[in-house]
């Protein structure tokens, strides 16, 4: 029976599509950019999944260049998230993505991602965190890091978080060669000294407050004491802070109620002007519960 029209062409793309897919995945066989874009995309194994842009950065997700799939029983590749903090330049920042880019190819890693710090979230490191999310579903064996100090601005800071992947299956590989061992004993003592100092610092300052001794700024409403270490009531600042609360629970905005407690003849320590960053403060130093706009 012979096919022709609309028919014949379905039928022909059919039967190319069937042997296209067959001849994709032989041994030793490769096809051009044109042939593989007749693919449908659950038959293309080297296509990446699409780019995902935020904020100046890209992230690729799961890229791949294989188009023969490993042999069977060979051990699977390390999949691998880069992690570069943001340099001065945008001209060395791309420097040390490519160097980590490189050092991923010659160690045979699979790069799922590559994360870029901002120079203004250094301190948060948000995308650090995404990197504990990843290695939390068990979608990352290897942390891809310049150095070891790339990870925080503390060596202490730097061993615990080591540690941390460590314990959620994640190896951190340092391209300089530098190594933190997280199986070390002396690494996991000085990842804990951070935890035990802030535990002293703690325990420090609530004796301190018990004794009711000056530690930090000293609160609206206290003033020092004559010793020069514990502190007392201040009279004249607690009538501002009930002042302020009063016209504060009456619906009163805070440069509102700085204007009138300047009227009543109040002022902001060390004699300045009392505004309503102060209102603000005298309020959240007395905890009150009632907001003012």
């Amino acid at each position: 029976m012979r096919v022709t029209g609309r028919a014949a062409v379905v039928t022909w793309r059919s039967a190319s599509m069937t042997l296209l897919s067959t001849l994709s995945v032989s041994p030793g066989y490769s096809i051009d950019d044109t042939t593989r874009a007749m693919l449908p995309p659950a038959q293309r194994p080297w296509a990446a999944e699409p780019l995902s842009r935020s904020k100046g950065f890209v992230m690729r997700e799961k890229v791949s260049t294989d188009i023969v799939p490993p042999a069977a029983g060979s051990p699977p590749r390390k999949r691998a998230v880069l992690y570069v903090p943001e340099a001065a330049s945008q001209e060395h920042t791309d420097a040390a993505g490519a160097r980590l880019e490189a050092a991923a190819s010659e160690r045979g890693y699979d790069l799922v991602a590559r994360q870029i710090e901002r120079r203004s979230n250094l301190l948060k490191r948000p995308r650090l965190k995404r990197v504990f999310a990843r290695a939390a579903e068990g979608k990352v064996d290897v942390l891809l890091v310049a150095d070891p100090d790339d990870l925080a601005g503390n060596r202490l800071t730097v061993a615990r978080l080591v540690i941390e992947l460590a314990d959620l299956g994640v190896e951190v590989v340092a391209v300089d060669g530098r190594v933190v061992d997280p199986n070390n004993q002396d690494v996991r003592w000085i990842a804990g000294e951070q935890r035990r100092h802030r535990g002293r610092v703690r325990r420090g300052l609530a004796a301190r407050r018990r004794r009711g001794e000056r530690f930090g700024n000293i609160p609206y409403g206290m003033r020092l004491a004559a010793d020069g270490v514990r502190l007392e009531p201040d009279g004249r600042e607690r009538a501002a802070i009930s002042m302020a609360a009063r016209l504060c629970a009456g619906g009163m905005s805070n440069a509102n109620a700085a204007v009138v407690l300047r009227q009543e003849g109040f002022m902001a320590r060390g004699g300045g002007t009392l505004n309503a960053k102060h209102v603000q403060r005298m309020l959240s130093a007395r905890r009150s519960d009632d907001g003012c706009s």
